[in-house]
């Protein structure tokens, strides 16, 4: 998912059954904007950044769901995809890169649940990509210490040791130059701690 929560997230039904794809537009068209297309050579048409959720049905004429799966990681799309399949996983599954995987016959329950699931792994994905970009983690002996990218942000370090939480807001810091540290002063590097 690229965009903010309020998007409404769209859901890609790939099943050569018409009228069970349409079943599962129906149960998901409630909540979600839906896409479908009725073989795999449509999806490598449909799939696109605009999609978050995949339902891949895998066994179909010509190009078949394992290839559709491959096209999507190849392209490096960001959608979780979920195999809804007659088909009984084995040990031929292991090297794909879905995220979960339903054997038909299914309900309208399962579909709704899974695509509710993706969708909120998505958000945390999404969530957390943008804090990276915000904040700066590492870890060291144990303790995750996380630095504010943003020199006009409000908190310079917060140290997480083993369990605790312990923030800074940056009014309590003196300089610039250093951050608190599990309630010590350190350069801003982290490099040693003052533990006199």
């Amino acid at each position: 998912m690229t965009d903010t929560d309020s998007k409404t997230p769209t859901v890609l039904i790939v099943e050569d059954e018409q009228s069970l794809a349409d079943v599962y537009a129906v149960w998901l068209s409630e909540s979600y904007s839906v896409k479908t297309t009725y073989s795999g050579e449509q999806a490598l048409d449909a799939v696109d950044e605009s999609i978050d959720v995949v339902l891949l049905d895998r066994r179909m004429p010509r190009v078949s769901g394992d290839e559709v799966l491959e096209h999507i990681r190849r392209d490096g799309y960001d959608v979780r995809v979920v195999i809804v399949s007659a088909i009984t996983p084995d040990v031929d599954v292991l090297d794909m890169r879905f995220d979960e995987y339903l054997v038909k016959p299914v309900d309208s329950e399962e579909v709704v649940d899974v695509v509710e699931r993706m969708v909120a792994r998505s958000r945390v994905d999404d969530t957390t990509r943008e804090l990276a970009q915000l904040w700066e983690i590492t870890l060291a002996g144990g303790d995750i210490t996380i630095r504010d990218r943003d020199p006009h942000g409000t908190c310079v370090a917060i140290t997480l040791p083993r369990g605790s939480v312990s923030p800074f807001p940056r009014d309590t810091i003196d300089s610039e130059s250093e951050v608190a540290v599990n309630g010590d002063r350190t350069d801003h590097d982290n490099t040693s701690q003052n533990n006199d």
